[in-house]
């Protein structure tokens, strides 16, 4: 009899060290199925956005005549849904086998003065272009955090240039 309890709890304690192994050798792929909707609202007002002086480029004044341009750090829309928003998931799958930068880079256009899109999400590593669609030449100076290792950086881009 105590022969078949010996029997009985290595057998468990194999079938539970080959449960472990396999739970920890699991992998999920980062192109899982899966889905998350929603909708970022504001409640209650939203603030003015400040104007934008173009005063001193003719042609970014001629682009906006009729609509003055005005910051977009707050863009609200019909029902309280706001635009330029970015949900960073901060936590769940990570180092995913088979995760990889996406190879199309993003664009940011010059359109009318203003970067059409206003808001880029990227992956980590991910290398965009700047364009521009304007008569106009344009100084693109973006600042990023220095500390975290990301250069500030500033370079002139007349009509018709290359993408940089």
């Amino acid at each position: 009899m105590k022969a078949h309890y010996k029997v009985a709890g290595l057998t468990s304690i194999l079938l539970l060290l080959a449960s472990c192994l396999l739970w920890s050798t699991r992998s999920v792929s980062a192109a899982a199925d899966g889905k998350i909707t929603g909708t970022v609202k504001l409640n209650g007002t939203p603030p003015h956005m400040k104007g934008i002086d173009m005063s001193k480029d003719p042609y970014c004044v001629k682009q906006h005549e009729n609509s003055p341009a005005h910051l977009e750090n707050v863009m609200v829309g019909q029902g309280g849904g706001l635009g330029n928003v970015v949900l960073y998931i901060s936590q769940g799958l990570s180092g995913a086998e088979g995760s990889q930068v996406p190879s199309q880079e993003p664009v940011f256009d010059q359109k009318n003065c203003m970067y059409t899109p206003h808001v880029l999400a990227m992956d980590i590593n991910q290398k965009f272009k700047v364009t521009t669609s304007d008569q106009t030449t344009h100084n693109i100076h973006p600042l990023p955090n220095a500390l975290a290792g990301n250069i500030p950086w500033n370079k002139s881009q007349p009509p018709g240039a290359p993408p940089i």
